[in-house]
């Protein structure tokens, strides 16, 4: 028995006596950091870092007298230094099957999930070539094929660019806006005037808006789903005139927001709560909203335009007493009144009397005249009960004058 153990011992082959990493010959610092270059019962090769050690030492067997196993680092500078020869391989094959050859034009063989644009740009430095990719690969296809119509929607579905073309049309409506309430354009809404808030009109302001502020009209009609241009041309029914007035009258109130002096629709609504009766408390509460103006600032308007009402009137009797005879015989009779002192008689008063009361009948006939013309034209709804009201004073006051005038006279006889 003691003779066959020395040669069982001889036989069986020797272990490694050093336990270090076979590429840097470091102690390994534990159990997990050590690698082993032989898996399974056959002790075959690791696939994942073997090869690239094998490239470097050689073969890796069993029993070679080397240690059978690597540390952390080393295996991660092999598996990286593998998989560099691999990408190697793989681009060198793909050149090779992309070489022009018999087979290759019978049947073309190309990835179908690497798709990708080429794009050669010529510019003042030179030629630039770029690859596109993604949703910027739309953009490119749409350029070559001259689609253009279709480049705002690829645009918008580039991650990020939604945003950029956004804040462009953004600066465009910014723009018009400056220019619609800017002094030195002088829009309609700025105009304030007695007789240009008599011919104020929701269309004048529309075709205002539609050509010197097309992309804000645009912005209007889409958010309240009114086209003003198929209003203009008759398309639309009657109940749309209402909807293209709403959709007028926020754009005006965003442009009051802007400029105050934009507020030529909202004297039209005071001057309508006015008519109505509306109290102070009505107007401060509507003001806040940019609808109306202020009490104060709708009496100052009233005052402003009740200047200018009996101008007409003043001036139809102008004409009318230049147009009577009456007149004629009014002036030679202040003449013959005038020659009296030197050669008073009666038959010169009497002839003088009947001359004045002549003169104020023409009067009264040219006061009636004005007044039935003027309360018979259109106007204005909330001012047609203010016009009657100062034509009835006035014609109040042409009579009271006429009375005046035959007692005075009836008194002199």
């Amino acid at each position: 028995m003691s003779c066959d153990s020395p040669e069982k011992n001889a036989m069986t082959p020797a272990k490694a006596v050093v336990d270090v990493c076979r590429v840097c010959g470091n102690d390994f610092a534990s159990k997990k950091g050590k690698h082993n270059l032989l898996q399974g019962k056959d002790l075959s090769v690791r696939p994942d870092f073997t090869e690239a050690l094998e490239n470097l030492t050689g073969p890796v067997t069993a029993g070679d007298g080397q240690p059978m196993a690597v540390c952390d680092s080393c295996r991660t500078q092999l598996k990286r230094q593998q998989q560099t020869v691999r990408e190697l391989l793989a681009s060198r094959n793909l050149k090779r099957e992309g070489t022009v050859a018999d087979s290759s034009k019978i049947n073309p063989q190309q990835a179908e999930d690497t798709k990708e644009t080429k794009v050669i740009l010529k510019t003042s430095s030179g030629m630039k070539t770029r690859v596109l990719r993604g949703p910027f690969e739309k953009i490119g296809e749409d350029l070559v094929q001259g689609r253009y119509k279709n480049l705002p929607r690829s645009i918008m579905a580039v991650p990020g660019l939604a945003y950029c073309v956004t804040n462009e049309v953004l600066k465009l409506v910014d723009k018009e806006c400056k220019e619609l309430t800017s002094k030195k354009f002088d829009s309609i809404l700025r105009q304030k005037t007695p007789s240009a808030l008599a011919e104020f009109t929701w269309d004048k302001v529309l075709k205002e808006w539609e050509k010197t502020a097309p992309n804000f009209l645009r912005f209007l009609e889409c958010a309240s789903t009114v086209s003003a241009q198929k209003a203009a041309k008759g398309q639309h029914k009657a109940a749309d005139d209402t909807k293209k007035y709403t959709m007028a009258m926020a754009g005006v109130t965003l442009l009051r927001a802007r400029s105050r002096e934009m507020s030529a629709p909202m004297y039209h609504n005071s001057l309508v709560m006015h008519h109505g009766g509306a109290k102070k408390r009505c107007f401060r509460r509507l003001a806040r909203l940019g609808i109306c103006v202020s009490s104060r600032s709708t009496l100052h308007k009233l005052k402003q335009m009740s200047r200018s009402w009996d101008s007409q009137i003043l001036e139809w009797k102008r004409d009318a007493c230049k147009a009577s005879p009456a007149s004629e015989n009014h002036a030679e009779s202040s003449t013959a009144h005038t020659g009296s002192a030197e050669d008073p008689g009666k038959d010169n008063n009497r002839e003088t009397v009947a001359a004045d009361i002549g003169f104020a009948q023409s009067l009264l006939d040219a006061g009636n005249f004005a007044i039935q013309t003027l309360l018979s034209e259109p106007g204005p709804p909330q001012l047609s009960t203010i016009q009657g009201n100062d034509a009835a004073n006035s014609m109040q006051i042409i009579n009271d004058s006429m009375d005046h005038t035959v007692k005075s006279h009836s008194v002199k006889e």
